[in-house]
């Protein structure tokens, strides 16, 4: 398999070694993944084995790597844990509805031919460090690049020239170069940086009131931690006071200072022993005989195409597709919402596919028309009153709605598009700005015109900015998507959906603009549908930055096609809508909420960074003499965010109840702990009984840690 040059790394290189940081992957699909799943055949959950193995298909069908791992952690302590065994001794259990879920991930992944890798003794981390070493080491591999799929900042004292790391959720990767503009410091820093700072998840403790931001400037300024400590008389107060504590002689784990543990803790393992080949990581063919059955038993269904897909990109005929899968995996609830098929329509909501190769530009047979004159435009706007459905889309200079409309693509009969545009090379070729829109305007105001785009709140607020109330919205694809898949995530890119339901592939942005020194020198996880947006060599300076800069005639085949696109997608998802019970979800509530939220972003809000500051640090404050008061009440201090862990101590320790019995149960068995509960608990409070007051400081808690989380740190 060929790898895609949006995730390339660097160019000097041909092929590229993938290594998933497995559990990572598997944690955070538990925690993305809300809404329950089970399987109709045996009856265990199954959500984040569905989440894992939807990232590692959009994975495998974008990147094509050459190779792939999944490396994992082993049972069993580690040589941290020898030398230091309060090492990551805070840390909850593994929730029992992930513990349950985690070898039917192991083994769907090795049933799709992925080698799982783990060594006893070692992290994963450590593991991806030996095999990165090795690959940097072996002369016979200078033309292979390495992308860690992880977001785990440990990981990122690897980068390098020929090291990255990608996180499939936002599709965006760390470099050597977004790792200083984020953090300020270098590859070869981080280790210092984390042993100033410690690491609370792991109990690995760091310089008292030294964080990541002072770490960075300390850094910057004296470039590693042992110039730091050689340059100490240089800084002043209290931050000197806590840098020459941190390195106090005081043996520790077995070495001499606080610093010197905290430093071995942070410092990824690079020489570990165990067996590793490139050609054991070779991207292999899935066992057919194995991953049929195993997703028959887990009821994915819907993995079906994509089982196909890759099988058939090794020369492998699958059986005939169809007819042996049984209906996939169903959310349970007693509700069913937005994202939540009903069981009775979820093979109906599948795309039916056309067979063979992805068709594309070249071979759909399609008419895209660019138009520049008054007529040409007022004639194709009485065409547009006639139809049923509008598809709607703005190219625009950049990623964000504030920059400046380029031009206007809209679809309203398949395999025919036109592009209007108001910014190009040729600017006297085609109408102005003002011009276009003042046609445009009033069908595109026109509540009873219907219209559909992908992601069209975006297009509604960039049209805002141009004195246009985009109105009429009967469906967004990309919201379509979603509703369909009930939870899974960042599989509704515009291109993702082409190619899942029609079978058909987009040009890409990169064959028009330079999309490398396109893209914002910081990364923003951007609300648009463009996956060409990942970083890219750079091989001609010269090539158009933006879209206004680019040949006019590729711009319109571009910008027509995504919205012919957009209108396949709605004839072909509208249906489906409807037969799951959610067109009036779409119709008169998403649709009319477009205009509601694209108003609300223009307007947007002012805020005083200081003063958020200002008052997270005081509720931070407030939150931890509530906890203390709690681990207090409690006689000892526990996983206060755990619901099961503060379940055992509310009912078990300290012998609450609700109306003489315990709390109901949760779908996963756990006693519940929800604030329905806890609203019950506090009716029995009795300050001469301080047990009895937890709850309502739970409560507290929680609602601190909301305001926290939510707002204060989200808006600053």
């Amino acid at each position: 398999m060929n790898m895609s040059a949006n995730l390339a790394g660097n160019p000097a290189t041909t092929e590229t070694l993938y290594l998933i940081d497995g559990y990572a992957q598997i944690f955070r699909a538990f925690f993305a993944m809300r809404t329950p799943m089970t399987s109709q055949v045996t009856g265990e959950p199954t959500q984040v084995v569905f989440g894992v193995l939807a990232t590692l298909f959009k994975l495998i069908f974008q990147s094509k790597p050459h190779y792939l791992a999944m490396i994992v952690d082993m049972p069993g302590d580690t040589f941290r844990d020898t030398v230091y065994p309060a090492y990551k001794a805070t840390r909850s259990p593994t929730p029992p509805d992930l513990k349950v879920q985690i070898p039917r991930v192991l083994e769907s992944v090795a049933a799709l031919g992925i080698p799982v890798i783990g060594k006893p003794g070692l992290e994963a981390d450590d593991v991806i460090a030996t095999i990165v070493q090795r690959v940097l080491d072996d002369p016979a591999l200078s033309h292979v690049s390495v992308c860690i799929v992880s977001r785990d900042k440990d990981l990122e004292q690897l980068l390098g020239d020929r090291v990255r790391m990608f996180d499939p959720q936002s599709d965006t990767f760390q470099t050597p170069e977004t790792l200083l503009d984020a953090k300020g410091v270098r590859p070869e820093q981080v280790i210092d940086l984390l042993t100033l700072t410690g690491d609370t998840s792991d109990n690995i403790p760091g310089a008292n009131g030294i964080g990541p931001k002072t770490a960075a400037q300390l850094l910057q300024e004296y470039g590693t931690l042992e110039g730091i400590y050689a340059n100490i008389e240089k800084i002043k107060g209290k931050r000197r006071e806590n840098l020459e504590a941190f390195a106090a002689p005081v043996e520790v784990g077995g070495f001499a200072t606080q610093r010197d543990l905290s430093k071995f803790l942070v410092t990824l393992k690079r020489d570990g022993e165990f067996d590793f080949t490139m050609d054991a990581a070779a991207v292999s063919p899935p066992d057919l005989a194995r991953v049929i059955p195993l997703f028959q038993e887990l009821g994915f269904n819907r993995f079906q195409q994509d089982v196909h897909r890759l099988a058939k990109s090794f020369g492998i005929t699958p059986p005939a597709e169809g007819g042996a899968w049984p209906a996939s995996a169903v959310p349970v609830g007693e509700r069913q919402g937005v994202g939540t098929v009903p069981p009775d329509v979820q093979e109906d909501v599948e795309p039916e596919v056309p067979a063979g190769e992805p068709a594309t530009i070249e071979t759909a047979g399609a008419t895209y028309e660019c138009v520049t004159t008054v007529a040409g435009l007022e004639a194709a706007i009485v065409s547009m009153r006639a139809a049923p459905l509008l598809a709607v889309d703005t190219e625009t200079t950049g990623l964000l709605r504030t920059d400046r409309l380029v031009g206007i693509c809209i679809a309203w009969r398949e395999g025919h598009a036109i592009y209007v545009p108001v910014r190009s090379p040729e600017p006297s070729s085609h109408l102005d700005e003002a011009t276009a829109l003042s046609l445009l305007k009033p069908v595109l105001e026109d509540q009873s015109v219907p219209k559909c785009g992908h992601n069209i709140k975006f297009d509604a607020a960039v049209l805002l900015r141009c004195g246009v109330r985009l109105a009429g919205v009967a469906i967004d694809t990309m919201l379509a998507g979603q509703f369909l898949d009930a939870g899974t995530r960042g599989t509704y890119k515009m291109d993702d959906m082409a190619l899942r339901w029609l079978n058909y592939r987009p040009v890409p942005l990169s064959d028009l603009i330079d999309t490398e020194a396109a893209k914002p020198r910081k990364v923003r996880q951007a609300t648009l549908d463009i996956s060409e947006l990942a970083p890219v060599p750079s091989v001609i300076a010269s090539r158009p930055t933006s879209m206004d800069q680019a040949a006019l005639a590729k711009v319109t085949s571009y910008a027509a096609e995504d919205a012919d696109i957009t209108l396949r997608l709605a004839n072909v998802l509208r249906p489906r809508i409807e037969r799951a019970g959610m067109a009036d979800v779409m119709r008169d509530v998403e649709g009319p909420l477009t205009a509601v939220l694209a108003s609300m972003e223009e307007a947007g809000i002012l805020c005083d960074a200081d003063e958020l500051s200002g008052q997270a640090a005081e509720l931070v404050a407030r939150v931890n003499v509530i906890r203390d008061a709690i681990f207090t009440a409690v006689g000892a201090p526990f996983g206060l965010d755990s619901p099961k862990q503060l379940g055992d101590v509310l009912f078990d320790k300290l012998g609450l109840s609700v109306g003489g019995r315990g709390a109901r149960k949760t779908s996963t068995g756990s006693r519940s702990t929800d604030s329905e509960v806890l609203d019950k608990l506090v009716e029995q409070e009795d300050p001469a009984e301080p047990h009895t007051m937890v709850p309502g400081m739970v409560l507290e808690y929680r609602k601190l840690q909301k305001l926290i989380s939510t707002y204060l740190d989200a808006l600053r």
